[in-house]
């Protein structure tokens, strides 16, 4: 099997351009993504109602942004929810500096998001977030092997936050969280993942196919 891990990336060690400071005690929770239907977004904002230590940043677009600021809003959310420009998707671990754990909240509405193991949770692994995800099978598969961070019932807020506040209310523990998320995101990469096993797998078929047919068509 080879994983869908993006090509290695190193996170910018600078101050996250145009986020200033980090206020006192807070942590920073990013969703980088676009904004989809049933990606379990809507349900993210409301789970910041009953963060202990954290703030929401949410950085990307699509057809659900012109709502989802709207249930900001509504919900009197301002002051811990924060929407972020999109980043340019060739510096995509490199501009989730400055965050300390990487959410993807998707809900099981298909078989496709049930299953899923997107490309940001990698993203998140390679800039040293812990992780806070949705409790599906492959998603609870890589947080329990990496040890990096907690799931949730993405359909339940207040299960959301009770994810996000065990990982904040201890620093200490937040910080190894994310060296280990780091280490982890150097194995799980396309250099390290991918490209080793589809080389190897080309080379094993190119070495028993019959002499004088690999052209054939």
């Amino acid at each position: 099997m080879v994983l869908n891990c993006p090509v290695a990336g190193e996170a910018a060690r600078l101050k996250p351009n145009g986020l200033g400071e980090a206020r006192a005690g807070k942590a920073r929770v990013i969703y980088q993504g676009v904004y989809h239907r049933d990606r379990g977004l809507e349900e993210l904002i409301l789970s910041a109602e009953w963060y202990d230590s954290a703030e929401l940043y949410l950085r990307g677009y699509g057809e659900l942004e012109p709502a989802l600021h709207a249930l900001v809003r509504t919900k009197r959310l301002d002051d811990r929810v924060h929407f972020l420009a999109p980043a340019h998707h060739a510096y995509l671990v490199e501009s989730l500096a400055g965050f300390d754990i990487g959410v993807v909240p998707y809900r099981p509405t298909t078989m496709d998001h049930r299953l899923c193991l997107p490309n940001k949770v990698f993203e998140y692994l390679q800039a040293g977030l812990a992780l806070a995800v949705s409790a599906l099978p492959e998603l609870q598969r890589l947080v329990t092997a990496t040890a990096t961070g907690e799931v949730f019932d993405p359909d339940s807020p207040r299960d959301i936050a009770r994810a996000i506040n065990a990982l904040t209310c201890d620093a200490g523990r937040l910080a190894a969280l994310k060296a280990r998320a780091l280490t982890a995101g150097r194995s799980l990469t396309w250099e390290a993942q991918g490209e080793p096993i589809l080389t190897a797998c080309y080379q094993e078929l190119a070495g028993s196919a019959p002499a004088g047919r690999m052209g054939d068509r």
